[in-house]
């Protein structure tokens, strides 16, 4: 499902190019079994229609919850599975009282992500892709 989520990825077609969903599907295989943090999955008529992982960083200054990723099947986007996902995100960010984090490729998700108190912070560059740095401060 991941595979096929970020198959219009710019990063990942600029990144595994006319291979894409192939060397997506290696890629988040991989991913699965390797990260550690919470994943969730969203279960619409049997079959996974959504998904998202975070990672909570201790180490970094300032401690953070770093999102990544976030991917809604194509035939289940503009359903609310990702609307509900981020809700899990955002709460766990909450409950920590921590900073969220998170990079975007695509100018479309920025809106989206601002729906939950993110700002765009920076920008970088990466494989000729602009990546957009997004930032939700801590409650305190």
């Amino acid at each position: 499902m991941l595979a096929r989520a970020f198959a219009c990825n710019p990063l990942h077609i600029a990144m595994f190019g006319r291979h894409v969903l192939v060397r997506n599907e290696a890629f988040f295989a991989q991913r699965l079994v390797s990260s550690a943090g919470p994943w969730w999955a969203a279960i619409r008529g049997g079959s996974v229609a959504g998904v998202i992982h975070w990672l909570t960083e201790d180490d970094a200054d300032p401690p953070r919850v770093t999102l990544g990723p976030l991917g809604v099947a194509p035939e289940a986007q503009r359903c609310g599975i990702g609307t509900r996902l981020m809700g899990q995100f955002c709460a766990a960010v909450d409950a920590d009282k921590r900073a969220g984090y998170l990079e975007t490729d695509q100018v479309a998700n920025i809106d989206f992500y601002r729906r939950f108190e993110f700002d765009v912070v920076g920008e970088i560059p990466v494989g000729g892709v602009v990546q957009y740095v997004m930032w939700r401060p801590a409650l305190l």
